[in-house]
């Protein structure tokens, strides 16, 4: 087996242990199937019409070549929206199932519309139109038309949700995982490339404790919004009671150094306290492997997360001298500030360094400067600081785009001061802004843990006036435009882990219009 063969199989594999609805090939839809006792993937969507005046706006914003609304395709395609019942959902169904799987789509309506029934051949109920998928693909089963018929009833609260079922998935797609594995496993040792990541043994190891921790999930929820005021957005995982993983996806309650701790910079991250060596053992045990083939020690990496609480907070900001940033890290109490830096945390960082280093010169791009170098160290308001300097990993100039290239020299630096504090790890960019945070750190008092686990905010006015500086930017010279912040936060309780984000509307019209063609176009007001 080849190189490429070998690589092929090994997508193949991962494809159906990520991706199991995508085992086999779509079929016509029978009707015979008895009535399934949940779907495997449910899609609802509302707020049809609200979504669509958004989404002209944005395309208004970012310019149409066509002039032509994409709402007025849609309607085209539907022969009109307004039959649709607004106050129900349109959902689709996917049960997965050998040889292929079934589809479907239930669309409410408030008054028929026999020129969409007629133009996809749909079934009519009594208040609906239903479907299968692809449109024309035969009968669809009468047990998946109640399970739609009974989830249309909703009343929808976001423009997209989607639940899929992890657990019922995994089962259907195991044999094919285990088949996959197999014949993974029955390569000769000669016929195995040699600068494959991965041996399929380790390979065999890593798919196993993945299956093992996927056994333990339940479901994955989706959700999108489209209003007015902001665009909206969440993912959430959720695991069955009583797992491993639910245990690590419950927060505890705890305390917080950082509660008081507000950083004066533009963009700003916070975490609260969390069992980060628990997260780090489970990546360490799947990832293990492909960390070990680029020359780094997951073990050491591991041993540094047992000093940490998991809680920081810290600001970023750039201008024209590069990225400037404060960090403050809450150490475990008992860890020994001098010998953990000294020890533990600066050799570490070098090792990492090194291992990224090596594993690019394997491939033929040499970085074209070290990535982590020690600076002199020095002595602020009485405490030892430690010096480094990172370097974004660069390879030649020859083999960089020029935009990129250009964007990296002007922010792919960061030099940063360190010391340790009771136990407290502050990072900050120079000696002076290092002094301030010290003096910040000393009126840090303990509270009890609040607000989501962890948070960022990014303020993309100051971005923007970053990148300006960054030779070829295509915003160069225009005026900037006022923008908000993007906002994500990481949650986790009752075995349930979930990232949301959002932005305002009116922000991502105005950077639309920034960003597009022609000379100075004409920037939106703002919402901030």
């Amino acid at each position: 087996m080849n190189t490429k063969a070998f690589r092929k199989s090994l997508a193949v594999f991962l494809l159906l242990l990520f991706f199991p609805p995508l085992a086999g090939p779509h079929r016509v839809l029978s009707a015979e199937k008895g009535p399934p006792p949940s779907l495997d993937v449910v899609v609802k969507i509302g707020r049809l019409e609200q979504s669509l005046k958004v989404i002209d706006a944005l395309a208004a914003a970012a310019g149409q070549p066509s002039g032509m609304p994409p709402s007025l395709m849609i309607k085209g395609m539907l022969h009109g929206t307004d039959w649709i019942d607004a106050s129900r959902c349109v959902v689709l169904g996917v049960q997965v199932q050998d040889p292929t799987p079934d589809m479907a789509v239930l669309i409410p309506f408030k008054k028929p519309n026999p020129q969409f029934r007629d133009a996809f051949q749909a079934v009519t109920g009594p208040d609906y139109y239903f479907l299968a998928l692809p449109p024309g693909a035969g009968n669809a089963p009468k047990a998946l038309e109640t399970v739609l018929a009974a989830a249309a009833r909703s009343r929808p609260h976001v423009s997209v949700s989607a639940a899929i079922a992890i657990d019922t998935l995994l089962k259907k797609a195991e044999p094919k995982i285990q088949q996959a594995l197999a014949a993974l496993q029955s390569i000769p040792p000669e016929r195995i490339p040699k600068d494959t990541p991965v041996t399929p043994a380790q390979l065999m190891e890593m798919a196993e404790r993945a299956l093992e921790t996927a056994r333990q999930l339940k479901t994955l929820t989706l959700r999108f919004n489209l209003s007015d005021q902001e665009i909206a957005s969440e993912m959430a995982l959720k695991a069955h009671a009583g797992t491993e993983t639910a245990k690590l996806f419950t927060r505890k309650k705890g305390t917080s150094r950082l509660g008081d701790y507000r950083p004066k910079l533009p963009m700003t991250f916070r975490t609260q306290p969390f069992q980060m060596e628990k997260i780090l053992s489970l990546i360490g045990d799947m990832f293990g492997a492909v960390y070990q083939h680029m020359g780094i020690d997951f073990s050491r990496i591991f041993e540094m997360s047992t000093h940490f609480t998991g809680e920081m907070a810290g600001g970023i900001t750039f201008g024209k001298e590069g990225m400037t940033l404060e960090t403050i890290y809450v150490l475990k109490k008992g860890t020994q500030g001098k010998a953990f830096m000294e020890k533990i945390y600066l050799p570490l960082l070098d090792h990492f360094s090194q291992a990224i280093q090596g594993a690019m010169e394997k491939q033929g791009l040499a970085p074209a400067a070290p990535i982590f170098t020690r600076l002199p160290d020095s002595t602020v308001a009485g405490h030892r600081v430690y010096g480094v300097r990172f370097r974004y990993p660069l390879p030649p100039e020859k083999g960089q785009a020029p935009e990129a290239a250009a964007l990296l020299k002007t922010f792919g630096t960061y030099g940063a001061r360190m010391t340790v504090i009771d136990n407290l790890l502050l990072s900050a960019s120079s000696d002076a802004r290092l002094k301030q945070l010290i003096k910040t750190a000393g009126q840090l008092k303990p509270g009890p843990a609040k607000g989501p686990l962890m948070r960022f905010d990014y303020d993309l006015s100051l971005y923007l006036e970053a990148l300006k500086t960054v030779p070829g930017f295509s915003g160069a010279g225009k005026p900037l435009p006022l923008v908000g912040k993007v906002t994500t936060v990481l949650g986790m309780d009752h075995g349930r882990v979930f990232m949301r984000s959002k932005m305002k509307t009116k922000d991502i019209q105005t950077l639309l219009a920034y960003f597009k063609a022609g000379p100075s176009p004409r920037i939106p007001a703002g919402s901030k």
